[in-house]
């Protein structure tokens, strides 16, 4: 999450954001209707200082070039910048989660890995 700006001690409240988004449209784990919208609000209210001070004093993250980038010439507007951030914060996350807990169950099933990740060497 640094490479979009966000300081390594915020990374627990991205990855809150994240899964409150993610989880409003799944049904399985819907909560309170606007918790998703309200993880939303809180998500760009915490990038908003980022999006704005990066044009000014770039820096050598992802943040800054999209922050940076220019369309037709056109700086790209705060709700587009925010919304690069948003996609990458949240497939970030997302995937990594996925990967995750699919290799670990990949591992898991088959036997010979098991035992070989268990005999010391």
């Amino acid at each position: 999450m640094t490479i979009l700006g966000v300081e390594p001690a915020d990374e627990a409240l991205m990855l809150r954001l994240t899964q409150l988004i993610l989880s409003a449209q799944d049904p399985d784990f819907q909560g309170d209707k606007n918790e998703g919208a309200g993880a939303l609000i809180e998500m760009f209210q915490y990038f908003l200082p980022i999006i704005k001070d990066r044009p000014i004093n770039p820096r050598s993250d992802i943040a800054s070039v999209i922050a940076t980038a220019r369309i037709d010439g056109e700086q790209l507007s705060d709700a587009d910048v925010f919304g690069y951030n948003l996609l990458l914060a949240t497939a970030g996350h997302d995937t990594t989660s996925y990967s995750l807990a699919g290799g670990l169950f990949a591992l898991l099933i088959r036997g010979k890995w098991q035992s070989s990740a268990l005999t010391p060497r």
